[in-house]
């Protein structure tokens, strides 16, 4: 098969899985009218959840395989920690779907600062790669391996970004698409494709509606739908390393310290 061939049948495919995801999701809707009941971890709370405002529409977020890796793509949306003390984020629910009924292999998370309204991906603030989810039908539940700590003076702005690691495996194994909402939170969502395999020209992270993805449009912006738990303030605060403490000898050397500056107080006294 030549290259032209090869390139038509791959965005004719990835073209029919789109199609097909619009259709999944339309269902997605009905599914997440109301907005889910989130999973309570013990020991955490829902700090942040913009599950609400479902749309019928989601954007690619997909890590391909290596015969795919032009059509690689994430997707990131901004949040505020709203406490002084900051948050320690322990599990980050985020809503989606399937289409051919896949299912993802892991995904990645991060957590970035904000840049003029985008995601600043020059030095993650937490990433973690390759988490297991327990996934429902592309919606997932991620618990962190370890928490990530997000400081901030009651008004600092994240941006939570998300890579699902699937292989379309020429259409049966399905791609995965972050949902979105039809309302929008401080910044518009944001999504980049790399190697512009979508030929939308967003190369590094842009709002939606600049790349026309995931239903959203010039005027017509879209958000993602995700949820974020644990505590604020919290463990991940503080530091872990075990306290230093005197073996045997430095005690010793201590005591012959204090001994000797008593011996020196008792001289003084009577010179």
């Amino acid at each position: 098969m030549n290259s032209k061939l090869k390139t038509s049948v791959l965005v004719a495919a990835i073209g029919a899985a789109l199609g097909a995801s619009v259709t999944a999701e339309a269902q997605l809707v009905g599914e997440y009218a109301a907005a889910p009941t989130l999973p309570v971890i013990e020991g955490t709370a829902v700090l942040y959840d913009q599950t609400d405002s479902p749309d019928s529409n989601g954007v690619p977020d997909q890590d391909f395989e290596a015969a795919f890796d032009v059509y690689d793509s994430l997707a990131a949306d901004d949040f505020v920690v709203t406490d002084a003390p900051g948050w320690t984020i322990e599990v980050v629910d985020t809503l989606g779907s399937q289409s051919a009924g896949g299912s993802a292999a892991s995904v990645d998370i991060a957590f970035h600062t904000d840049l003029g309204g985008a995601p600043d991906v020059s030095n993650p603030v937490c990433s973690y790669d390759g988490v297991v989810p327990v996934e429902t039908a592309g919606s997932f539940t991620i618990t962190l391996p370890t928490p990530c700590a997000l400081p901030s003076d009651g008004s600092t702005v994240y941006w939570l970004v998300q890579q699902t690691n699937q292989d379309f495996a020429g259409g049966a194994g399905g791609q995965h698409f972050w949902s979105g909402r039809s309302v929008v939170s401080g910044a518009e969502s944001h999504w980049v494709n790399p190697a512009d395999g979508f030929g939308n020209g967003c190369t590094t992270f842009q709002p939606a509606s600049v790349c026309g993805v995931g239903g959203a449009s010039p005027g017509d912006p879209r958000d993602r739908l995700f949820a974020l738990s644990g505590q604020v303030g919290g463990t991940a605060f503080f530091s872990t390393e075990p306290v230093p403490t005197m073996g045997n000898i430095g005690l010793g050397v201590l005591a012959l310290g204090m001994l000797l500056l008593g011996g020196l107080a008792v001289g003084r006294r009577f010179v």
